[in-house]
């Protein structure tokens, strides 16, 4: 399965047609479509993948390589948050829609795993970076409710949309990188622009006649 910028480009405008906006997606909800498709892909990156992939470029390198660090435990953090809220999902398209964003999900949290185990076996010291960004997600599943994880959740997947788009649309991003790891870059940022209202509208569906703020904190933001 390959990804180029030529294919990508075109599937990316298939899966952001006008009408959708990046809050939300207007869909005939008269048919269920998979609209959030599961891609069982393997990339199989392996012991060698070069050192400095992107360019010969140590910091380019670096900086995917730090972002794929987070991606295994953030992933499943993702999915834990959106499955808790499952019983607000009514709709079927709705519904559809959240089994294909968990099945790409978990598909990005093993192909990132696997790309992240060539790192250490590179040399790096990924371990305590990993533990650290791992600690905090354990933290927030501790104390923080779940609508509160489904918020963040919802803030993260947006921020994955807005560089999912930058890599899409801007040739030079990936050019000079190892193919492969242009094609697992393009495929995860294909995968992050179809699913990127997923978890906001499983917001909507949850909140749904409820009010989302306390006293206390519409205070608070009448202060801010």
């Amino acid at each position: 399965y390959t990804l180029s910028l030529h294919d990508a480009l075109p599937i990316y405008a298939r899966v952001q047609p006008p009408e959708q906006t990046v809050v939300g997606r207007q869909v005939d909800r008269g048919t269920v479509q998979a609209t959030v498709k599961q891609r069982d892909i393997h990339f199989g990156v392996d012991a060698s993948l070069p050192r400095h992939w992107h360019s010969n470029s140590p910091h380019i390198t670096h900086f995917f390589n730090a972002m794929s660090l987070l991606f295994p435990e953030g992933e499943r953090f993702f999915i834990r948050s959106v499955r808790a809220h499952k019983e607000f999902v009514t709709d079927p398209q709705l519904a559809a829609d959240v089994t294909g964003f968990i099945g790409q999900e978990a598909m990005h949290g093993r192909e990132h795993q696997q790309y992240n185990d060539v790192l250490a076996e590179q040399g790096y010291a990924i371990d305590p970076l990993v533990e650290r960004s791992n600690k905090r997600i354990a933290w927030a599943e501790k104390h923080l409710s779940p609508l509160r994880r489904l918020t963040g959740t919802i803030a993260m997947e947006h921020f994955t949309a807005i560089m999912a788009h930058q890599l899409l649309t801007r040739p030079g991003v990936l050019a000079g990188a190892d193919e492969k790891m242009q094609r697992i870059w393009r495929w995860h940022a294909i995968e992050e622009t179809e699913h990127k209202a997923v978890a906001f509208d499983v917001w909507k569906a949850a909140t749904a006649g409820k009010p989302t703020q306390t006293a206390k904190q519409r205070r608070q933001q009448k202060k801010i």
